[in-house]
């Protein structure tokens, strides 16, 4: 299901194509017998019911090539770049642990909000210590932890370059 769903706007042309051009050449060859019985004099209730099987191939390729333009569309409303925002996120999260279904489509991730910046968490911490919300010493260790935070990432390749170099040391 998971090469399905990541190849799902391919998979979904190619079917919507290919069914539809394939009905059309299925309703072409049913309107030209029935023009040419039609014209002949031959359009009887027996040459009707002689082209059962073409209309049943031709509601079945109807049908699927339905299904695969919802999906389709599907596809194309999924790429799509959705608002992403604190409002809208959080109430889809919702709907999706209330309806299992919902939660298959995985809609929140679309509409997650990016993670906040260094610079924003720092302007958030700041916004509560004029606001009042923490105190001094609240203020100073989220500093602190954002700022070990930050260095910690920067150090990060660093690190890696150390670690995959002693490996090859050894």
């Amino acid at each position: 299901m998971g090469w399905l769903r990541d190849h799902l706007f391919a998979v979904s042309m190619v079917v919507f194509i290919v069914s539809g051009i394939v009905s059309a050449l299925v309703i072409g060859y049913v309107g030209l017998l029935v023009a040419s019985a039609f014209w002949s004099g031959g359009l009887t209730v027996s040459f009707l019911l002689g082209l059962a099987p073409s209309l049943v191939i031709l509601a079945v390729l109807l049908v699927v090539t339905a299904l695969s333009g919802v999906s389709l569309g599907w596809a194309v409303l999924r790429r799509l770049s959705l608002p992403r925002g604190k409002r809208l996120y959080p109430l889809i999260e919702r709907l999706e642990r209330r309806n299992s279904k919902l939660d298959t489509l995985g809609l929140s991730k679309f509409v997650e909000p990016p993670e906040p910046s260094e610079e924003e968490k720092m302007d958030e911490v700041k916004q509560q210590y004029v606001e009042g919300t923490i105190n001094e010493d609240e203020f100073e260790r989220e500093i602190e932890r954002l700022t070990s935070e930050s260095s910690e990432r920067d150090d990060e390749p660093f690190r890696t370059r150390n670690t995959r170099r002693s490996e090859r040391e050894h």
